[in-house]
C-alpha cells in the first residue's frame, strides 16, 4: 500500500492478531440501507461472505499474510472464468471486516477489511509458455483525502497459496482517530497476464469490486461487500491507471492495459492418450518401419 491510511497486509497481521469480527451489512452499492451513488455498481451478484467466530483465522492463520488452506464452504464462489468463450477456471473469494488495535494503541482504534482468494485453472488450461498472472487494483476514497490511485506500482504482491493458480491478499486498515479517515474506501481489483518478454504489456482478464464504509463515530467498518467477478474494466479503472502509468505517468510510464488480448495468454492442456490407444499406435508403428524395411 502506498498510503499510511491504508496498511500493508503484513503491517495488518498485528491487528488481525487481536481483531474482532462483527458482521455489517452486505448489500452492494449500499450506504447504511440508502443506495450509495458513489459506488461502481458491476453486477448485482455478491461474493458469499464468512461467517462465524473463526473467520479472521482461516484468513490469517499460522501462516502469515498469505492465511492458511482456503477450503469449502469457506469460499464464496463466483462462477467460472471466461476467456475468447472458453471456461478456463474459477474466481474464488472469502472476506470480512474487522476491528482491533496495534500494540500500545487503544482498543479498537483501528478498523478495516480482509479479502483473500483468487483464481484456479480447471484440468483443461493452464497459461501459454513465457506468460504470467497477476493482479492489480485502484481504490477510491469517499471523505478523507478522496482521491482514487492505484494501489500498488503497479502489479500487487504476488502471494502464493497451494491450490491457487494466481492469489490476492488484501487488508487495508484505517485509524478511526485519523483526522482525513475516509467515510468509505472502494476497490477494483483485475486478474492480468502477460508475456514476461513485455511484463508492461498487461491484458486484463476480468476485476470485481469490494468496499467498506467507517463509522468513525463508533469506531465500526460496515457496509463491507465483494462483487462477482466479471468483464470488461470500468471506465475508472481504465482512466486512473493510464493517469498514473500510461504514455504520461505520473507513477511509471509505458504501461498498456487492453481488455481483447487476453486469450493469447492461455494454451489448452493437450488430453492424455490411453494405454490402449498408445499401445495401438505403438504396434501399428512397428508394422509400419517392417514393411518399410523388410529385405
Amino acid at each position: 500500500m502506498r498510503t499510511n491510511l491504508i496498511l500493508s497486509a503484513e503491517l495488518a497481521g498485528g491487528v488481525l492478531a487481536q481483531a474482532q469480527l462483527f458482521n455489517g451489512k452486505l448489500l452492494p452499492g449500499q450506504n447504511n440501507g440508502a443506495i450509495d451513488a458513489n459506488r461502481l455498481p458491476k453486477t448485482s451478484a455478491q461474493i458469499q461472505p464468512l461467517t462465524g467466530t473463526d473467520t479472521l483465522d482461516r484468513y490469517v492463520g499460522n501462516a502469515g499474510a498469505n492465511g492458511g488452506p482456503l477450503t469449502a464452504p469457506s469460499f464464496g464462489v463466483q462462477g467460472p472464468v471466461s476467456v475468447g468463450g472458453n471456461n478456463i477456471g474459477t474466481i474464488k473469494f472469502e472476506y470480512g471486516a474487522f476491528t482491533g488495535h496495534f500494540p500500545g494503541d487503544a482498543a479498537d482504534s483501528d478498523g478495516g477489511m480482509v479479502i483473500r482468494g483468487g483464481f484456479t485453472f480447471n484440468n483443461q488450461w493452464k497459461l501459454a509458455p513465457n506468460h504470467e498472472l497477476r493482479w492489480l487494483q485502484y481504490y477510491r476514497e469517499t471523505g478523507g483525502q478522496a482521491r482514487t490511485t492505484v494501489d500498488g506500482d503497479p502489479l500487487y504482491a504476488n502471494h502464493a497459496l497451494a491450490g491457487v493458480s494466481s492469489l490476492f491478499y488484501d487488508a487495508p486498515v484505517d485509524a478511526f482517530a485519523n483526522a482525513q479517515v475516509p467515510t468509505a474506501i472502494d476497490f477494483e481489483a483485475a486478474l492480468v497476464c502477460y508475456d514476461a518478454a513485455k511484463p508492461k504489456e498487461l491484458h486484463a482478464v476480468g476485476s470485481f469490486l469490494w468496499g467498506y464504509d467507517i463509522d468513525k463515530a463508533n469506531k465500526t467498518i460496515t457496509d463491507e461487500y465483494a462483487l462477482i467477478f466479471t468483464a470488461p474494466l470500468t471506465v475508472t479503472f481504465k482512466n486512473t491507471f493510464a493517469t498514473e502509468f500510461g504514455a504520461a505517468g505520473t507513477e511509471d510510464t509505458g504501461w498498456t492495459i487492453d481488455e481483447n488480448n487476453a486469450a493469447a495468454c492461455f494454451m489448452m492442456i493437450p488430453e492424455p492418450v490411453s494405454s490402449l490407444a498408445f499401445a495401438a499406435l505403438c504396434l501399428g508403428l512397428a508394422l509400419t518401419a517392417r514393411r518399410r524395411w523388410r529385405p
